[in-house]
């Protein structure tokens, strides 16, 4: 596969090829693996993970199992970024209204589980410059 051959800083913009990529990991192919390993620092391969990962008609349970894997391995900092995404995605029914597979809520959950205290502290962080941005006080 040519996706192999390209250096750390190239990454597959296809999300399709991305999916077959995704499926040779699950399978335990190495190179696949390795492809994945090495992008745990890319919030642009986390974003199109994400969107493998929603429950939608386009992508099988394999390649979303997969891509919940990886999202779980993501360092809190980069999660904190796709947090609002990963709470859509564990909420969002299944077109039959069935519960999302086991192999795939799991790791979502312990990312957002990783990432949850960074997170809130973001969200007030960010809350509070606002507030005195504006002047406003801390009890308003």
């Amino acid at each position: 596969m040519s996706f192999f051959k390209k250096n750390r800083s190239d990454s597959i913009d296809d999300l399709d090829q991305l999916r077959e990529l995704l499926i040779s990991s699950l399978h335990s192919n190495s190179e696949a693996q390795s492809y994945f390993n090495a992008r745990l620092d890319c919030l642009s391969t986390l974003h199109k993970l994400c969107t493998i990962c929603a429950p939608y008609d386009r992508y099988s349970n394999d390649p979303r199992m997969a891509a919940a894997h990886y999202i779980s391995k993501y360092p809190d900092h980069l999660l904190v970024q796709v947090m609002p995404i990963l709470l859509v995605i564990v909420n969002i029914p299944s077109n039959d209204y069935e519960d999302m597979n086991s192999n795939i809520i799991e790791p979502l959950l312990k990312a957002i589980d990783s990432a949850r205290s960074l997170y809130r502290s973001t969200i007030y962080q960010d809350f509070n410059s606002i507030k005195e941005h504006y002047g406003l006080s801390q009890n308003a």
